[in-house]
């Protein structure tokens, strides 16, 4: 037990380290042309989440983190 709590700890750890940072974050949906609330409903969250995120006010964690970490990569590559 103790052993799958770390586990997920660093995951999260690492997965952080990976997220652009916030003003990063808005130049890559900015460029991909997808606004904050469609980019909100895509990951089902309220926009103000999405904004928040952007801002760096606050950092999305857990399942959250992983599907943002995802959107913000497919829509780096879809911005080339």
């Amino acid at each position: 037990m103790l052993e799958e709590r770390l586990n997920q700890e660093l995951a999260q750890v690492r997965a952080r380290k990976k997220l652009p940072t916030p003003t990063a974050r808005q130049a890559v949906r900015e460029r991909s042309g997808i606004t904050q609330a469609a980019l909100a409903r895509v990951l089902e969250v309220d926009p103000a989440t999405v904004s928040r995120w952007e801002s760096g006010e606050r950092v999305p964690s857990g399942e959250r983190l992983t599907a943002y970490l995802a959107a913000l990569d497919r829509l780096a590559r879809e911005a080339l």
